[in-house]
């Protein structure tokens, strides 16, 4: 039971942000603000996929998952989820499926796991 409140707990964080990422993802295009400078839509969703994927790093930790692991499923749980968006996207109204929003969110995935090794370092409490 300890274990299953502690899973429960270590995924809190990136299950929220993930959900706030669906729930802006969907919002109809004639919902959304206009952005007066070119593309700061792209750095919105650079900044939002690098703090998903930080927080999926910090909880790799938190359930001591070496990090080679921690990397490469970070890699592809926060860029899988990023072209989902995307797709997603496609079938609201007012928006559409974008490939360079995708990959943005990919290299903002990239950076947030850049950014969960630096705050934490490969701490010796991963498993090698």
């Amino acid at each position: 039971m300890v274990a299953v409140k502690r899973m429960v707990n270590a995924w809190a964080y990136p299950c929220a942000w993930a959900f706030i990422i669906l729930f802006f993802s969907v919002l109809p295009g004639s919902n959304l603000p206009s952005f007066p400078v070119g593309n700061l839509d792209k750095i919105a969703h650079f900044v939002e996929f690098a703090v998903l994927a930080a927080l999926i790093m910090r909880t790799n930790r938190l359930r001591n998952i070496s990090a080679g692991r921690s990397i490469v499923f970070t890699l592809i749980l926060g860029a899988g989820y990023g072209i989902l968006m995307e797709l997603i996207q496609r079938f609201v109204p007012g928006r559409n499926a974008d490939l360079y929003d995708a990959v943005f969110n990919t290299a903002g995935v990239v950076i947030g796991i850049a950014i969960g090794i630096a705050i934490r370092g490969v701490k010796s409490s991963w498993r090698k």
